[in-house]
């Protein structure tokens, strides 16, 4: 009975870096959070007069805009937190019944 030892397989061998990169450029899933930042042309890349006014405008207008993106982000994870939290309360009283359920039906 104790005698079998079950052996579990070799861990697969860690992607390489080539490989991370390829599946998140090919095949990220257009939905997730994640991905849809890293898919976004990058706006800090900057060629211009360090000193001229719209170069600056547009930075801080960059900022802003990235600062906006990030609240609703934000605001998206605390709200699937939020319902996550409340699932796991509903499995967890739907657990409780289902024991006292079948405590009940071995009773009788």
């Amino acid at each position: 009975m104790f005698g079998n030892k079950n052996t579990l397989p070799p861990r697969p061998k860690p992607p390489s870096i080539d490989e991370i990169a390829e599946d998140l450029i090919s095949s990220a899933n257009k939905d997730d959070i994640a991905f849809k930042i890293l898919t976004q042309e990058p706006a800090f890349i900057d060629n211009s007069e360090p000193h001229d006014l719209n170069n600056i405008y547009n930075k801080v207008k960059t900022y802003l805009d990235v600062n906006k993106k990030l609240k609703i982000l934000e605001d998206s994870i605390i709200k699937n937190e939020e319902q996550l939290q409340s699932s796991i309360t509903s499995m967890l009283e739907l657990k409780e019944e289902i024991k006292e359920q079948a405590q009940a039906a071995l009773i009788q």
